[in-house]
């Protein structure tokens, strides 16, 4: 059973931060701050900081319980503190840790800041270098670490979060991207069976319609935006 928990508290820490580094790098080449898509992207960045940290507390609980072959142990904070004092995972750990809080304060100073491009760079250097110390967990066992054993699962790992964790971004802004014209048409049939409104009730729709549509064209630019950047090119 601990062996189940163990795996989701990985996969849980693994997903956010890979989502982190791919919506900020996603973010950071889209631009387009000013489309309600990036609003919804950026309120979830916090929770995600905030699952990575959770998953790695789950991490270090089960963790705990497997090395000293005590369940118990999971809860007991005295035995966290001498897995990650005396343990080089403990060590390891205790480093992504530290990186986590500084992701999840970047999230945050994100979410409540003026938005730019450098600052969800930071955010996705930051998730990055987390996404590094944690290729040192694979090779905590390995009498020597070294750049050249840890270079490649590192470079592989961030380069996936780019692909893979960009996709929740993607496909927040294609869904984002409605057809403003059957909008506009369907919202016209319902204020027709509605006689009597008034000229400036008329000009808040048009106006609202005016903005969707403006916003609808911002998202698929940073769509090509990415699509461009981040894709391979076809060879012909």
């Amino acid at each position: 059973m601990i062996e189940v928990v163990a795996t989701l508290f990985r996969w849980l820490q693994l997903a956010s931060n890979m989502i982190l580094v791919g919506g900020c790098v996603f973010l950071a080449i889209a631009g387009s701050f000013h489309s309600p898509w990036v609003t919804r992207l950026e309120r979830a960045l916090p929770w995600l900081g905030f699952f990575l940290l959770i998953g790695l507390l789950g991490i270090l609980a089960t963790t705990t319980a497997q090395a000293t072959g005590v369940s118990d142990n999971a809860w007991r904070l005295q035995a966290w503190f001498g897995l990650i004092q005396n343990t080089r995972m403990g060590h390891v750990w205790a480093g992504r840790a530290a990186c986590a809080i500084v992701v999840l304060a970047i999230a945050c100073y994100l979410r409540y800041s003026p938005r730019a491009r450098w600052k969800y760079l930071l955010c996705a250097t930051a998730a990055s270098i987390t996404l590094t110390v944690g290729a040192l967990a694979s090779h905590s066992a390995a009498e020597e670490l070294s750049v050249l054993s840890i270079l490649p699962y590192a470079l592989h790992i961030i380069l996936a979060s780019v692909w893979f964790g960009a996709l929740p971004a993607f496909l927040a802004v294609c869904f984002a991207c409605t057809d403003p014209v059957a909008t506009k048409a369907r919202d016209g049939a319902k204020d027709n069976v509605r006689p009597g409104i008034q000229t400036e009730a008329i000009a808040r729709i048009h106006a609202l319609f005016q903005s969707r549509e403006q916003a609808v064209h911002a998202g698929a630019r940073a769509l090509k935006r990415f699509s461009t950047m981040a894709l391979p090119a076809p060879h012909s």
